[in-house]
């Protein structure tokens, strides 16, 4: 009995991992050899800091494909936010000013909807 039931179980569970359909694991493959993919994996994130001492500012540049609610912002070390900026799409180029902040160190927050990137600065 035992052994039946084992078999039973064995058949089942090889039904299960090789009933998929013919095809679903392939991928399709076009000129050039390359895969058809989503938009997302075409456009990587890309996220570099430049600091500017003689301007006292940071350049950021972020490229990538971005929802509408992406955000950049400086931190301290408490989590606060003291600069603030909305990311568009595509590749673009922000600066914030570090005038008014003191000496220390500080977080550089890129907020994505299914990531958070953190760079770590010091002035």
């Amino acid at each position: 009995m035992k052994r039946t039931i084992a078999f039973l179980a064995q058949t089942c569970l090889a039904i299960i991992l090789f009933s998929t359909p013919a095809g679903a694991n392939t991928m399709v493959f076009v000129e050039n050899d390359l895969p058809l993919t989503d938009s997302l994996s075409i456009n990587p994130t890309e996220f570099t800091m430049k600091i500017d001492q003689e301007n006292q500012r940071i350049e950021v540049t972020v490229t990538g494909n971005f929802d509408k609610y992406a955000t950049l912002s400086v931190t301290d070390n408490r989590g606060s936010e003291l600069e603030f900026s909305f990311i568009k799409e595509g590749k673009e180029v922000y600066y914030f000013d570090l005038h008014e902040l003191d000496n220390g160190s500080y977080f550089l927050v890129l907020n994505m909807d299914t990531e958070i990137r953190i760079k770590r600065f010091s002035i």
